[in-house]
């Protein structure tokens, strides 16, 4: 499954890129402890995933 995560302040990702949405794909569950993750290590919060 492929989701979009919307955060609440722009990441800078390991590409360089520097936005507040993201897709990641798995499991749902997976997914929500992924983009929970990556907001804590950067200051956001999670605001949406569909």
């Amino acid at each position: 499954m492929l989701m979009i995560v919307r955060y609440s302040e722009p990441i800078r990702f390991p590409s360089g890129n520097c936005s507040n949405i993201q897709c990641i794909s798995g499991e749902p569950e997976e997914i929500r402890e992924k983009a929970e993750k990556i907001a804590e290590e950067n200051g956001a919060k999670v605001v949406q995933i569909a």
